[in-house]
């Protein structure tokens, strides 16, 4: 249970990082859209994979 709380703490220290550095370097509305969906898409499947007796997706090769 610890390591899962320190893998989500260092994931969203990571997509603060990006968005930070998005918006540092003032990156065009149209790329800056497609990180985020990507990153949201990512961090979707990345927590349904710890669900899998609740749905039917399970992604091994997101577990550590």
């Amino acid at each position: 249970m610890i390591s899962l709380l320190i893998t989500l703490v260092i994931f969203a220290l990571v997509c603060y990082l990006i968005f930070w550095a998005m918006g540092y370097l003032g990156v065009p509305e149209p790329i800056r859209k497609v990180v985020t969906v990507v990153i949201v898409l990512i961090a979707v499947i990345w927590l349904l994979s710890f669900l899998p007796g609740m749905v039917g997706y399970h992604a091994p090769w997101l577990h550590q």
